[in-house]
């Protein structure tokens, strides 16, 4: 494997430092942008050997995997049998066939399966401070996935293998809050990815794809941005403290009473909307969002000199510069020393590191047991050679 396979460690390691200015550009004015990345290891980031494996009876069951051809979902009944004992097996010759006539393949939640993705998944909820969720699309031979649609949310979609045509309308409504199926006209815009290609689409925007030649798959990543709205729940939490946001509202209440608490709720809503600061909502939002917890079994003793260690955090904490501390995420305390603090530090700045890079000088062996603690400690991800 080379050194940059086994991780992608944020917007820098996808892209040129030009093109990371180029897309927070477009991410920031919400307009569409195929960006062709430096990275030509998509397929070993996620090879088609991994998407096999995330293909199960119980992923179809569970609706982690779904099958879909022409816009509509493919009953697993054409893909399995019953056993004797109730059973429901796969059929790999069926699922094969179906791939023939066009079949496309949806997985949900990798960033849920797959330590890689995860940990790209972290860096960028680090960077962007965005929840993000990761879905993988495998074409066959002809159509998509999906009818033209538009998201509620906006989309960096990865092209892994094959080719994908894209064509983008434009948004019938401005910055909306639910996507959905959409009648489209002609197309504002037409792109083709190749493996290596990026392309952003802000929420709203109408887009279709189908695949170019025999098969595609591309990665998918889903973008969940505070939206101005969300401030009305985020004043809600703190106005229910306030016993009078509490009280019912009676209609047998008498006229002048409702009158003087109508009076008394709408003195206490312009309290509450003056304490409304963007910029507290955006950090409660980030406290609460809780760092991926990989298990780590096995990895506590010494680890292969090229394996690649990265942050779990999914938001950047605030950590002092010397000396020991506690880091909360989600109602979750952990505590670190110094010399895991400082170790900590290092990575989130890097995005990760290979373990011998890690290793050397004559701070070793300190950095090795501070290492082994985050591991334990379920702070880092380990990416094996």
């Amino acid at each position: 494997m080379a050194d940059n396979e086994a991780m992608i460690a944020g917007l820098s390691a996808l892209l040129q430092p030009e093109k990371v200015d180029s897309f927070l550009a477009a991410f920031a004015e919400k307009r569409p942008l195929k960006l062709r990345t430096s990275r030509d290891d998509f397929a070993h980031f996620f090879p088609w050997a991994e998407l096999n494996r995330c293909i199960s009876m119980d992923s179809l069951m569970s609706g982690r995997a779904r099958l879909m051809r022409a816009g509509r979902e493919v009953p697993i009944d054409l893909v399995s049998r019953r056993k004797d004992n109730g059973e429901r097996v796969l059929l790999a010759e069926a699922l094969h066939l179906l791939c023939d006539q066009g079949l496309s393949i949806q997985l949900i939640g990798l960033h849920n399966l797959s330590s890689k993705i995860a940990a790209l998944t972290a860096a960028l909820e680090r960077e962007l401070r965005a929840d993000m969720q990761v879905n993988a699309y495998a074409s066959f031979t002809r159509g998509g996935a999906l009818p033209p649609h538009s998201d509620e949310h906006d989309v960096l979609i990865l092209q892994i293998d094959g080719r994908k045509a894209w064509k983008g309308y434009g948004g019938a409504e401005a910055r909306p809050l639910k996507g959905g199926i959409a009648r489209i006209e002609q197309p504002s815009w037409v792109e083709e990815l190749q493996p290596g290609d990026l392309l952003y689409l802000p929420r709203g925007e109408v887009h279709q794809a189908a695949v170019v030649g025999e098969r595609s798959l591309h990665l998918t990543i889903g973008i969940h941005t505070l939206k101005a709205c969300d401030s009305l729940s985020w004043l809600r939490e703190r106005g229910i403290q306030d016993i009078l946001f509490r009280e019912d509202v009676s209609p047998q209440e008498p006229d002048a009473a409702a009158a003087r608490r109508s009076t008394g709720i709408r003195q206490a809503l312009h309290a509450l909307v003056d304490q409304l600061d963007l910029g507290d909502m955006l950090a409660d939002r980030d406290r609460r969002a809780a760092p991926f917890r990989p298990l780590n079994l096995g990895f506590f003793g010494p680890l292969a000199p090229r394996s690649w260690v990265c942050p779990s955090l999914r938001r950047y904490p605030d950590l002092p510069s010397e000396g020991g501390t506690e880091i909360e995420a989600d109602g979750i305390r952990i505590a670190l020393d110094s010399a895991e603090r400082a170790l900590l530090v290092r990575l989130l700045d890097s995005g990760g590191s290979r373990v011998d890079a890690l290793l050397q000088g004559p701070e070793a062996e300190a950095t090795e047991r501070a290492l082994s603690g985050l591991i334990r400690k379920s702070l880092l991800f380990v990416l094996e050679d």
